[in-house]
Formats: C-alpha cells, structure tokens, sequence
C-alpha cells in the first residue's frame, strides 16, 4: 500500500524540461528588470537636465537682480558723499569763523585791559616821584610779559583746537573718500589681470601687541590682494610710507593676506606727476578719483608691478 502512494521517479526528459521553463521564466525576469533599470535611468537623466534649466534660469534672473541692487547701490553712494561732504564743509566753515572771532574778541579784550594797565602804570608813573620810577618800570615790564604770555597761550590753544578739526576733517574726508571708491575698485581691476571679489575698509595690521598700521581697502579674491593707500592728496611721504607699509603687511600678515600674492595701490583726487612716477617705479598701481568716477592711470610700458609673495606664510 506505501509503495502505490509513492510518485514514480523523474525521467531525464523531464528534470530538462523542468529546468528549461525555469530558465525562460530567469529570462524573462532579467529582461524586464533591463528595461525598468534603463526607463528609470533614462527618467533620471530628464529630471536632471529640467534641474539644470531651471538652475540656469535663477542664476541669471539672480544676476539681473544683482544688477540691479548694484546701480541702486552705487547712486545713493554718491547723493549721501555728496550730502555728507556738504554737511562737513558747511560745519567747518561755520566752527572755524567761530573760533576765528572768538581769538579776535580774546585778543581785543586782552589789548584794552592792556591800554588801561598802561595807561594806570604811566599816570602812576607821572605822579610818582623818580624814587619810584625802577619800581614802576619793573612792575610794568612785568605786567607786559603777563599779557603776551596769556595772549601767546590764548593763541596756542586757538591753534592747537584749529589743528585738531582739520585733522579730524580730513579723517572723515579719507573714510567719504574710500567708501565711495571700494565698490568700484574690484571691477575697475579686471582690465589688469585681477579678479577681485570683495573690498574690505580699515583692515589693522598687528605686530603681536598693538595695531601698528591699518590698511584703508583691502581688496580680495582668494589668490591675490591688493593693499590700497588713500589719500586727497598723496605725498611724497605718504607713497614711501606705504611702501613700509607693505613690508609690515608681508611680515605681520591678517588672516585674508595670508597664502596671497601681495599687490599695493595709492589712491588720491589729485595725484601728482612725481607721485605717480615714484609709484610706478615702486611697483604700486595708481588710482585717480576724478569727479564720480574711479580710473586705474595706465601704468608705463615697462611697469612691472611689485608682488610681496605670501604664500608661504
């Protein structure tokens, strides 16, 4: 009775069957598996490039945009220079005439308290008999010498806070000066080679201890900067003591020179012509403020400008 229950065994005509349906069924898995993996490859391959268009697209609306912001930028720039320039001046001009009639009423005081005095001194003289008169003249003298000395110190004081606004104009006169000129710098150096991509203000350098110079605009783009001097005027003192400066900058570099190649530049409304040549001859670029605009003055054919290489640092 088990024996009739028991399958008879395969022939080896149908293990191969068996074996060959299995076979076609693999196939066929594998061929559709093929071709899901290539519509999924090739769907990929369309979002892909609608992702580029699209990325395209922003980034030139952006730059548009930034266009845009830039003239925006660059024309009020100009209206508050031009507002804090006026401002300044007037100030100046209302504080300096101020202090000018104030020395001159000082000064009048002092010389009729003076008249009188001596006028007192001489009619005391007159009445005083000779026994007196080395007394009086001594007094007199004395009294002299007091009234110059407080004249002369009035006049000091007068000076010194003289001094003091017009140096304290001329600081405000430089940071007008080089806010209005930094946006328009890293463009204005394209023509030159450079690629810069920021401008930064009042970089201080620092030996360790104390800030021991500062740089007006630093100008940035990874490789290279540019160390730029600002001035209304530029000296013959101020270009050498930029080029100290760059010594300084090289030996005690801020985080953004250093690994860098290290340029220089000075800039003025009025730069004159011993100053250009004695910059040129330095290596220096030369930047002329002229009205609203910014221009590098071509440098000679046989410029070659100076690298303080720190790269290494």
């Amino acid at each position: 009775m088990e024996n009739m229950n028991t399958p008879p065994p395969l022939t080896f005509e149908q293990v191969m069957a068996i074996l060959e349906k299995r076979n076609e069924v693999t196939f066929a898995k594998l061929e559709e598996y093929r071709k899901e993996s290539l519509r999924k490859s090739e769907e990929s391959e369309r979002k892909f490039q609608a992702s580029m268009d699209e990325y395209r697209k922003e980034s030139l609306r952006k730059s548009e945009e930034f266009a845009r912001e830039s003239a925006i930028k660059s024309e009020e720039s100009e209206r508050r220079f031009q507002e804090s320039l006026k401002a300044s001046m007037d100030e100046y001009r209302k504080e300096s005439l101020r202090k000018s009639e104030e020395s001159e009423r000082k000064f009048q005081a002092s010389m009729d308290e003076y008249r009188k005095e001596s006028l007192r001194k001489s009619e005391e003289f007159a009445r005083e008999s000779a026994r007196k008169s080395e007394e009086s003249e001594r007094k007199f003298q004395e009294s002299l010498k007091e009234s110059r000395s407080e004249f002369n110190k009035s006049m000091r004081e007068s000076k010194r806070q003289f001094n003091k606004s017009m140096g304290e104009l001329t600081r405000r006169f430089g940071e007008i000066i080089e806010y209005m000129i930094a946006p328009d710098l890293c463009a204005k150096f394209k023509q030159y080679g450079f690629n810069f991509q920021q401008a930064n203000t009042r970089q201080e350098i620092f030996d360790g201890k104390e800030v021991i110079t500062e740089i007006d605009i630093l100008l940035e783009d990874g490789d290279s900067t540019m160390a730029v001097e600002v001035k209304s005027c530029p000296s013959m003192y101020d270009l050498h003591r930029h080029i100290k400066r760059m010594e300084e900058i090289k030996t005690y570099p801020p985080r953004s020179v250093r690994g860098t190649r290290l340029y220089g530049a000075i800039s003025g409304a009025v730069v004159k012509k011993d100053i250009r040549d004695g910059a040129f001859e330095a290596g220096l670029y030369v930047v002329c403020q002229t009205g609203e605009n910014v221009n590098i003055i071509p440098p000679p054919k046989n410029f070659v400008a100076k690298c303080w290489d720190v790269t290494g640092v």
